[in-house]
């Protein structure tokens, strides 16, 4: 048996290492990293480890696979989650580890009210859970995510009625308070992903 639980601040280390075995280094590169801002949603983020009555099939499974979500706004609509990234050790990868992350994660976001989900990922991988292409939609990320990745799952029926044209990060990520050096004044300013 495999344990999921929500990530903790002890796991960040492992995740980093299993997000780098999955994507490589540069995947901090990636566009839809710019829509990643601020910490993910933490009831959502989970990672899947060996229980302790498995720790036998591998001398050391630590961290085996990993989901997150964030938070982003689509503009003039609503909240929305951004899932991923979602990796799998290759070591355990096939055996349904990383489905099982994403069917925990989605009825999670459910059973919380969250209304709408977007991805970035293998269209025929996350249309076996409902998503589907957001081409066509009035959804435009205007380049923060490769052409033909950006799908949409609809958690609370006509979530989308209201979606307007544009994709960026939440508000409450949006805007960050800078403390001045002179006097502690404080300034807001805003980040651009246009």
């Amino acid at each position: 048996m495999f344990e999921i639980s929500e990530e903790r601040p002890f796991d960040a280390a492992g995740i980093e290492t299993l997000l780098d075995l999955g994507f490589g280094e540069n995947r901090k590169h990636r566009l839809v990293n710019r829509l990643r801002q601020g910490p993910p949603v933490a009831s959502l983020s989970l990672v899947n480890r060996a229980s302790s009555k498995n720790r036998h099939l591998h001398s050391d499974p630590g961290i085996i696979a990993s989901i997150r979500y964030w938070r982003i706004e689509l503009e003039s609509c609503c909240t929305a989650l951004l899932l991923g990234p979602l990796a799998v050790d290759p070591a355990w990868q096939g055996l349904g580890y990383g489905r099982r992350l994403v069917s925990v994660s989605l009825d999670r976001a459910r059973e919380q009210a969250w209304g709408l989900c977007l991805v970035s990922g293998d269209p025929k991988y996350y249309a076996t859970f409902g998503f589907r292409s957001a081409d066509g939609l009035g959804l435009l990320p205007q380049g923060t995510i490769e052409a033909g990745r950006l799908q949409v799952l609809e958690l609370e029926a006509d979530a989308l009625s209201n979606a307007r044209r544009r994709l960026r990060p939440s508000a409450s990520m949006i805007w960050q308070i800078h403390d001045l050096v002179n006097g502690g004044t404080r300034v807001l300013s805003g980040l651009s992903f246009a």
